[in-house]
């Protein structure tokens, strides 16, 4: 039997606050292609937020590192 993979919509409460983790994704993909890379190029992509900093940390392909704030 062939099951569907669903995407889930995946939100990040803290402190009264809410963060939508697909619209972190995007941002730092904006922020990637901004920076003069190609986001085509993403084979990988780690996410470190951390809500204390109001920001999130990006490691792209193993190699590229970058930060948004929130």
């Amino acid at each position: 039997k062939v099951t569907k993979e669903v995407a889930p919509n995946v939100f990040f409460q803290f402190l009264g606050n809410e963060l939508d983790v697909s619209a972190i994704n995007a941002q730092i993909k904006e922020d990637w292609a901004n920076n003069g890379n190609d986001i085509n190029a993403i084979e990988t992509l780690d996410i470190y937020i951390k809500p204390e900093e109001a920001a999130a940390y990006y490691v792209v392909n193993k190699e590229s590192t970058g930060k948004i704030i929130l």
